[in-house]
Order: C-alpha cells, then structure tokens, then sequence
C-alpha cells in the first residue's frame, strides 16, 4: 500500500530542505517522493539533486518551461504511482506521523484532511492552527456536511491531505477556471465515497510573502482592510467556485439541489445580479456554509456585510 507525495517547488531554497527533511523522517517508509521543479532560478534544484542522490525514494522532474502552480501540481500528481497520494508544498514542516495518521484514519473514504499549526518564516508558531484562522467553528458530522461546506469555502488544505488513487479519473486534468487543487479534490471526494475531516495537528503551516496561500486569524480591523482590497477584484473572485460546481454539474447528478444552489448564488454575486437573494440565502444557511454559528455575532455580522455591500464572501 505505498504512498505516493505530489510535491511542487519553485524558487523554494530557503524552506524545502526542512521540508523533505521531516518527510524522509516519516514513521511510514513506504513511499515515493515525486517533486516537479518550475523552472527555479535559484539553488532549489541542487539542494533537490543533494537529498535524491542520498535516498532513492526521490524522484525530480525538471520543467522545460513555466507551467504555474496549479499545472504544476496537476503534473506532479498525474506522475503518482501509490495507491495513496499526499500534496505537499515546499515551505511546510510534517510531523513525523503525518502519513501514518492519514493513512489510519482514512478509512472508506476517498479523501481526508487534517490540522495544522500555523508558523511564520523563522519557524516560530504564531498561536493558531488552520481551522482557527479559517474560524470554522464545527467540525463536520459526515461527508455530507463538509460537502455543503466545500461548496462554498474550503477546508481540506492540500499539504495537509491523503487521498485515494481511484479518485484521480474523476479529477484530473484540473477544469479550465479552478485555481485550488485541493479545494476540487476534497469536493469530488465528498461526492462520491466520502471526504472526512479531523481537527488533529499532523504539520506546521508556513505563512510568509511568498507562499501562493496564507492564513490569518480573524481580526475585525484586517478583515475591514482585506474586503477594500477585494472588492477591487470582485468579479473574479468565484471564477474558481463556479468553475468547479458548473463541471460538476455537467457530468454528476448527485444532491443536485444544492449544487445548483451554490451555483446560483455565486453567479448571482459576480454579475451583481440578485444579490439580495444570495445574502439571503447565506444568511439562512450559514450555519452550515460556514461551520460556524451565528453566535459568533461579530464575525457573522462582517461577512453579512462584506457581501451585501461588496457582494464578497469572506
């Protein structure tokens, strides 16, 4: 039953060896490390040449030219042998029982995602994990309720998930529009024999300038700053939700109500078309959409206003 890990670098010489390093230091030895370079100029590849030429386990591709983030990662998985794939960003540090906590606790499902305390670029915790700075509040129950979840925001964190490789006929090549691979993973996952979420810490997440995602824990007047930000980009922000949930859509059936529901509302929210009715609907189900009650009231209370006023869901 070995693991295969979909690992991207690019530019990533003052991190990645803490990274692999952690991973060679896996309480599971069964694996293979496939790691696809995007054209780095810096002294990424050698330090990449330095750990394969010291554990076979290592496997680099070389881009030819620049394929981004997402595309990259597509390679990387599409390359993965394992009956189980783990993503793993350059910058991150696991814990040593990573894949043996994953691998246990996946049962039936096709996927399952798990914590991580949030670090900053010296290695030092800043004092969150993941689900705190997301502010998701519950834990979800069942696959069901972290799909109606994963319609909307996304709580599986690549670097911090196993899934079968079964699933990879349903989610490769990544559709045209999506911008997160492991956002579309986890939806397909719960579409079909279950995506499961455990709040246990298995990495240290890295947050700096540089990394393509970072998390903050909610603060009123970043947030504040955060939403100006945003509405200046607006009418792109659900490009990725609706391309995700119009693909779906096309090729599946299941619990269609609600996928359309999820569809129209972010459409609505991108022409600005019927936006009250998208607030209202938030409204009505947040509970669910954002794993987080309304007792929360302050937080609550900005994300109704962000998206009454700008039409963002933050």
């Amino acid at each position: 039953m070995m693991i295969s890990i979909a690992m991207t670098s690019y530019n990533g010489e003052k991190f990645i060896s803490e990274q692999i390093s952690s991973i060679l230091s896996q309480t599971i030895e069964d694996f293979e490390l496939i790691i696809c370079d995007d054209c780095s100029t810096d002294h990424t590849l050698s330090i990449l040449k330095e750990y394969k030429e010291k554990d076979s386990r290592i496997k680099i591709v070389q881009n030819k030219k620049q394929l981004g983030f997402l595309k990259n990662f597509e390679q990387a998985i599409s390359l993965c042998t394992g009956d189980y794939i783990a993503c793993c960003d350059q910058d991150d540090i696991w814990t040593n029982n990573h894949l043996e906590y994953l691998l246990n606790n996946i049962g039936k499902n096709d996927c399952i995602g798990a914590n991580g305390i949030i670090i900053d670029k010296l290695g030092k915790k800043i004092g969150s994990t993941v689900k705190e700075s997301l502010s998701v509040e519950y834990e979800p129950s069942n696959s069901d309720s972290l799909f109606k979840h994963e319609c909307f925001y996304n709580l599986i964190q690549g670097t911090a998930c196993l899934f079968k490789k079964t699933l990879l006929s349903s989610i490769l090549p990544f559709p045209d529009g999506i911008k997160f691979h492991d956002h579309w993973i986890a939806l397909n996952a719960a579409m079909q024999n279950g995506c499961k979420y455990t709040s246990d810490i298995i990495l240290l997440y890295r947050t700096h300038s540089q990394n393509v995602t970072g998390f903050r824990k909610f603060n009123l007047v970043h947030s504040l700053k955060t939403a100006f930000q945003a509405n200046k980009y607006r009418h792109h922000i659900y490009r990725h939700n609706i391309a995700m949930l119009t693909f779906i859509k096309r090729k599946n059936t299941y619990n269609d109500v609600y996928i359309n529901n999820a569809l129209a509302f972010f459409e609505n929210l991108s022409s600005d078309k019927h936006r009250t009715q998208s607030v209202l609907f938030y409204i009505k189900n947040y509970n669910e959409i954002a794993l987080c009650p309304r007792k929360k009231w302050k937080l609550f209370l900005y994300r109704v206003f962000c998206l009454s006023l700008f039409g963002i869901m933050l």
